[in-house]
């Protein structure tokens, strides 16, 4: 098949971030626990994905997303949250993030070192539209273009990019670890997923990470606060 290759970038010491469970948000999930439901998790269950971002807050702009409020249903929540007066919620308030969430959870800081396909470039675009015609067909795409492989949905569809790059090679012979995108909620937003390529453990660092450190999130976090405003997020207040 003729035509461009997919656009690869090197990134060299790369200095990244990632939010995930205190005390060690490097650490692979568990596969009891994992689950196909990012963007480029693996639909197939051979391996893991670990995602990071090129700030604190781009991590957190990702990780907070889910508790957004949906405007359709605030009139719903405010019938199924009962009345502040009777001295207890029958639900967490849609668009609150509880301190809970928040001190479940640490930032990393570390250096990647790796070869990734830049999703988005025309290059790869150019590369998938030829590669992948009857995936475009199961999933209803008309066309592939930026908007489909940054789109919520379906999720399957991206995953079986994931799945595909997973096991590509170029012409000699060299496969690359992982994807770099742009988040769905800024072109700000530079983010990689990174493949598991060697199943050691869940405890160990991927190798494409060094100099790794961690600390808690807190709530008082000028990131944490500047992701929440962009999510019209508000933080629960302490009980009592």
């Amino acid at each position: 098949m003729t035509g461009p290759a997919p656009r690869t970038e090197w990134q060299r010491h790369r200095v990244v971030h990632r939010v995930g469970h205190s005390p060690d948000p490097w650490r692979w999930t568990p596969w009891q626990y994992v689950k196909a439901t990012g963007r480029w998790d693996d639909p197939t269950g051979t391996y893991r994905v670990l995602y990071v971002a090129d700030s604190v807050y781009a991590c957190l702009v990702e990780v907070l997303a889910p508790f957004r409020p949906d405007p359709s249903l605030e009139d719903l929540y405010a019938d199924l949250l009962g009345d502040p007066a009777d001295g207890e919620f029958l639900t967490v308030p849609a668009g609150t993030v509880d301190r809970r969430w928040i001190s479940e959870r640490a930032v990393g800081t570390a250096k990647m070192t790796g070869r990734f396909v830049a999703i988005g470039h025309s290059q790869t675009l150019a590369w998938l539209r030829r590669r992948v015609p009857r995936l475009l067909l199961t999933h209803r795409i008309t066309d592939l273009d930026g908007a489909a492989v940054r789109d919520a949905e379906p999720r399957a569809f991206t995953q079986a990019l994931s799945a595909l790059f997973y096991a590509w090679t170029d012409s000699d012979g060299t496969g690359v670890d992982g994807i770099g995108f742009r988040s769905r909620w800024g072109d700000d937003l530079h983010l990689w997923s990174i493949y598991e390529r060697t199943q050691t453990g869940i405890d160990n660092l991927s190798p494409l990470l060094s100099d790794s450190i961690q600390e808690n999130l807190h709530p008082d976090q000028p990131d944490l606060a500047r992701a929440m405003t962009v999510h019209h997020l508000v933080l629960r207040p302490p009980p009592g």
